[in-house]
């Protein structure tokens, strides 16, 4: 938001400034004439329902921009507090990278993600078959946690998980996993 205000306001300043040197050197103007403004100008009074309308339009964006800037965000890093790193910042994009290559790097998990909020550090994981969901549930919270143990961050995360068990064939007919992936080959770039 303060990116595309800053341009806005950038532009206007641009376009204001050359319009200021065409009135100095007595050239017409390039965007809109001064005949149309002063004659817009001139016929506006004060108490004008128009003029109110625009006028509470620019105060409401004014207002609306102000907020914006005031609502607390997540913050983009975290400091780190003591030790060799004390007083550096580590991004939250890749400590959550971190912890997914950690937890996937686990032999009952085949893959997992993980976001790093304000207070809390969501991690998703997909299981092995035949994997039971609470040991592999715990397995995911250890290595998820033993990630996050390795940096000393100033504000402590806390660890939860969501793991999915991936379901072993239960029917007869059905084919294992191994033999599913062979019938349909190999997959196929395009």
């Amino acid at each position: 938001m303060a990116l595309l205000l800053g341009l806005g306001v950038a532009g206007a300043a641009v376009i204001a400034g050359i319009e200021t040197m065409l009135l100095v050197l007595g050239e017409p103007s390039l965007v809109v004439p001064r005949s149309d403004w002063a004659r817009t100008l001139s016929s506006l009074r004060w108490n004008d329902t128009a003029l109110a309308v625009v006028a509470g339009g620019v105060a409401a964006g004014g207002a609306l921009l102000l907020l914006v800037q005031v609502i607390p965000r997540k913050p983009v890093r975290l400091l780190l507090r003591s030790g060799a790193h004390a007083g550096t910042w580590l991004s939250r994009k890749g400590l959550g990278r971190k912890v997914a290559y950690d937890v996937a790097a686990l032999a009952q998990v085949s893959r997992s993600s993980a976001r790093v909020g304000r207070r809390r550090v969501r991690v998703q994981a997909r299981l092995e078959p035949g994997i039971e969901a609470a040991a592999g549930k715990a397995a995911v919270l250890g290595a998820a946690t033993s990630a996050l143990e390795q940096w000393p961050l100033v504000v402590p995360l806390r660890v939860t998980a969501r793991v999915r068990t991936t379901r072993l064939p239960t029917t007869p007919g059905e084919r294992p996993l191994e033999q599913r992936a062979a019938i349909s080959g190999p997959a196929r770039a395009s």
